[in-house]
């Protein structure tokens, strides 16, 4: 499969060819991904970026803000590695990741966000940004947190409960044989 792509295109619908398929593979991928450029303006979404932002017309998506599109802000985001004059030289040249909360509409996400730096032109960095929302991911893991808790505590009991039957077991026959000895 690696060799088709290793082979020059010859006309113009072997490349329109050569770039349907990329897209193609670039649509199939079900987490957003998008190209963002230096200016922090997307300049290529797929299909699930649409579906991520409840938008599919394209055009409303293209050339603008990153931040105003993605998660409806205003300004860069605060965790963006690349909005930060500090970290930005690293963050142009090593991929990074982040996981944030985001509440759209009342409903809560917890996104995990991947960078990858895109050296375009000498100076100029674009980004590429994979979105996968590890929402129920997290529900599972806190639930299978909560029920190791309840089986630790259970354990605990049990064991509290037993070494309060043994002394209670030995009184209780003593009382016995007292009342035992007693009525004789």
């Amino acid at each position: 499969m690696l060799s088709r792509f290793n082979k020059e295109p010859k006309s113009i619908e072997q490349i329109t060819e050569k770039a349907r398929e990329l897209e193609a593979i670039y649509d199939v991928v079900q987490d957003p991904l998008v190209l963002i450029d230096s200016n922090f303006l997307i300049q290529r979404a797929n299909k699930a970026t649409a579906i991520f932002i409840k938008d599919d017309n394209f055009n409303q998506i293209l050339n603008k803000h990153c931040y105003q599109i993605l998660y409806q802000r205003n300004d860069i985001c605060p965790y963006c590695p690349y909005g930060s004059k500090n970290n930005k030289d690293v963050a142009l040249k090593t991929p990074t990741s982040r996981e944030i909360f985001f509440k759209v509409a009342d409903k809560k996400q917890t996104l995990n966000i991947e960078y990858y730096p895109y050296p375009k032109n000498e100076g100029e960095h674009w980004i590429v940004e994979k979105i996968s929302d590890v929402t129920k991911q997290r529900e599972k893991e806190e639930e299978s947190f909560r029920m190791r808790n309840l089986a630790s505590l259970g354990i605990l009991i049990s064991g509290i409960a037993h070494e309060l039957n043994n002394p209670l077991t030995g009184i209780s026959l003593t009382l016995q044989n007292l009342k035992a000895s007693w009525q004789t």
